[in-house]
């Protein structure tokens, strides 16, 4: 499931002690992500293939592509400051408080998508010493562990395999996920992140939208799972498309 032809990483993961790479960074490692989850290691039967699914319209609330409120950061705009062009000798309004920034959370090591039968363990992938991003193993859900857990500001991202040569894997049912369902990721200390479905969409490889998965903004807890789907292309190695579920904290 790859937006870009090779794996080879542009950029490098964050100090966890620190905080998320670079927008460019990230979103170069993301689409390495989806690539190595999408493997073309699977000779495909009738029974693993998966369906084409229509996308259900929209982006998530708040991407800065289709928000005018928002900067291309992500981040509110700033009110010129006093005795600026377009700004006043004294403010029209209280200054609101900046947000507080959301605690660090334990890592994920599982999730749920009741509604479509899903519940698979969670383990963090990251890159190699040859700086290439290794993929979940089948039977897993990666979470990229470069980006926030899920439940922290930003938009964490699980992805899971749909098939393998024995049959469906963990995101095999990602398809039938719709709308208003719910998620439930467990975490290493014993907590849970709940997150809403408000965004399904199928896409094709070739125009991945790579920045309104990984975008949005900084101060809501997002989540996107993803993983293959469309066609499978015997000639590439690979499936035609990627299914992406784009979820808010409940």
């Amino acid at each position: 499931m790859a937006p870009v032809p090779d794996r080879e990483l542009t950029g490098t993961p964050a100090d966890r002690g620190g905080r998320r790479p670079g927008r460019a960074a990230a979103t170069a490692a993301l689409a390495v992500l989806l690539a190595a989850a999408c493997g073309g290691d699977r000779d495909p039967s009738g029974a693993g293939a998966a369906d084409p699914r229509g996308v259900v319209s929209g982006t998530p609330a708040g991407d800065p592509a289709t928000d005018p409120a928002r900067t291309p950061s992500g981040d509110p705009p700033i009110d010129p400051p006093l005795g600026a062009p377009g700004g006043t000798s004294t403010p029209s309004v209280t200054p609101r408080p900046a947000p507080a920034a959301a605690p660090e959370l334990a890592d994920p090591v599982a999730v749920a998508v009741p509604a479509a039968g899903i519940d698979t363990n969670v383990v963090a992938i990251a890159v190699d010493g040859d700086n290439v991003l290794v993929p979940p193993p089948y039977g897993d859900a990666g979470w990229w562990q470069a980006g926030p857990e899920p439940g922290e500001n930003g938009a964490a991202v699980i992805a899971g395999h749909l098939d393998n040569r024995d049959g469906p894997d963990v995101f095999f049912r990602l398809r039938e996920v719709a709308p208003g369902d719910e998620i439930v990721v467990s975490r290493a200390d014993g907590g849970t992140s709940v997150f809403r479905v408000v965004d399904v969409g199928q896409y094709s490889q070739d125009d991945f939208p790579t920045e309104a998965v990984y975008g949005g903004p900084d101060d809501r807890q997002l989540l996107r799972l993803i993983t293959c789907g469309g066609e499978y292309d015997r000639e590439l190695g690979r499936y035609r498309d990627n299914v992406v579920v784009f979820a808010e904290a409940a």
